[in-house]
């Protein structure tokens, strides 16, 4: 099938159409070039928005030339663009990172964040050979199911139409449509692990067998289905074996192997989160509901679980945390907390249709008029309260809704006007904070978390 139809088909299937805005992840390179214009063409029969960024990593020198052609590129097509400019360096510095995690980590952040402005879905030119290059990366790296499942097509927000789209079916297209592209020299460094893999390992692997790269995005798909069905299996199991404060060690122990290493995650994702968690992590908790790891499991991060009865608990710290409270001005700049930066800024209001404004988990807009004193992060006090349909409800109400461990509970970012809670950080907004069609003062609230937190929660495969 012709590549712009089946990119047509990839939209259709997403329903996308005329209140749409899409996007685009440009580099200048062939494939989000590829996928610019295709869009570009599709556009006048589908009727969306189509918007284009650019991202400056401030790495090389180029970056400045590349922004000035990519504009130029866009105005001949009539496709809205801008630049986004993120220092790497200075996340290098501040997270430890290698330079290929904060240059993908901060391009995925200025990503969302333009797209929010415009209620956009992104769109990545990911393609078939980028999908079998993340398999093989996961595999070297050690990886389970999940990672074996490769890029989605979707995730929340992000669309790859042409992941199913070999490199030869672009490059033809390049060729066919007569389309410049920019040449990256960096895509050329073998030094990075991703291009060793595409320049030495996936060639070796053809040599044996030319059909590797379909026969990768096929497992890819199978892992993908499976996963899936785990998951969904392991969710209701959860939400039984769960009680908000531990797990109950029964009904872990009545499942199969492959599910009780998958509760016990989810167990460990709820009370702090798996950056850096192993298989050996996992056997350790095993152990400790089989009763024979011991009285107690220390885990990355310092955290200590323990058997209590035909319960797994964390244990709660001895000494607990103070108090902490700092004002978080409205100036645009970035303010550090223990639990990372927070950045605040009065904008006009950037949403049209309420309705879709993105639900985006360190980036949040809120009712400026909900503000009526001093704006602050700080840990919970007495009489704090947010608003839920209805009324009002205590912070320790929904604490317990929410299953928010009573041991972490002093540990989580509220960020408050007096006693009014407008956004339990990692959790939900106060629905008197949240923006309506009468709202012209927006705050926008970005949060920059530790690198711990940051990678508690997110997902490997939009990293890639």
């Amino acid at each position: 099938m012709e590549i712009t139809q089946e990119v047509r088909m990839f939209l259709e299937k997403h329903e996308i159409g005329e209140k749409d805005c899409l996007l685009v992840a440009l580099s200048g390179g062939r494939d989000s070039m590829c996928l610019l214009h295709i869009l570009m063409e599709l556009r006048p029969q589908m009727r969306y928005q189509l918007r284009a960024t650019y991202v400056h990593h401030g790495l090389r020198e180029e970056a400045d030339e590349e922004a000035v052609w990519l504009a130029k590129s866009c105005e001949d097509w009539d496709v809205l663009f801008s630049v986004r400019k993120v220092d790497v360096q200075e996340r290098v510095e501040r997270t430890k990172e290698s330079i290929e995690e904060a240059a993908r980590n901060l391009r995925y952040q200025a990503l969302l964040e333009e797209s929010a402005k415009w209620d956009a879905w992104i769109l990545m030119a990911h393609h078939a050979q980028d999908q079998a290059e993340t398999v093989l990366l996961r595999l070297l790296r050690g990886s389970g199911l999940r990672g074996l499942s490769g890029m989605l097509e979707q995730r929340e927000k992000i669309l790859r139409p042409l992941l199913r789209i070999t490199p030869e079916e672009i490059t033809d297209y390049m060729k066919q449509k007569n389309l410049p592209y920019l040449q990256d020299v960096s895509n050329n460094d073998i030094r990075y692990t991703r291009n060793w893999i595409r320049h030495r390992l996936l060639p070796l692997l053809e040599e044996k067998n030319p059909a590797i790269q379909r026969n990768l995005c096929e497992l890819a798909e199978q892992a993908r289905q499976d996963e899936a069905y785990m998951e969904n299996v392991v969710d209701t199991l959860f939400r039984k074996a769960y009680d908000g404060e531990g797990l109950a060690v029964p009904i872990v122990l009545e499942q199969p192997d492959a599910l009780q290493g998958r509760l016990l995650r989810h167990f460990l994702q709820q009370e702090g989160g798996i950056h850096n968690v192993g298989r050996v992590h996992i056997q350790m908790l095993k152990d400790l509901c089989r009763g024979t790891g011991g009285g107690e499991s220390v885990l990355p991060g310092g955290r200590t679980f323990y058997r209590q009865y035909d319960k797994l608990l964390l244990k709660k710290p001895q000494n607990t945390s103070e108090a902490y409270c700092s004002e978080l001005p409205l100036d645009g700049q970035w303010k550090d907390t223990p639990w990372g930066r927070f950045r605040v800024r009065e904008i006009r209001n950037p949403f049209q249709n309420f309705q879709q404004i993105p639900d985006l988990p360190y980036t949040k807009w809120l009712n400026c008029d909900t503000i009526t004193e001093q704006l602050v992060v700080r840990t919970r006090s007495s009489g704090d309260y947010l608003g839920v349909r209805g009324g009002h409800q205590s912070l320790k109400k929904y604490m317990v809704n929410a299953k928010i461990p009573r041991e972490t509970r002093d540990q989580v970012a509220l960020v408050a006007s007096g006693s009014h809670v407008l956004w339990v950080v990692g959790h939900r907004l106060s629905e008197e904070a949240r923006l309506t069609e009468h709202v012209k003062r927006v705050v926008c609230i970005e949060y920059d978390p530790k690198e711990e937190e940051e990678n508690n929660c997110r997902n490997p495969e939009e990293m890639e």
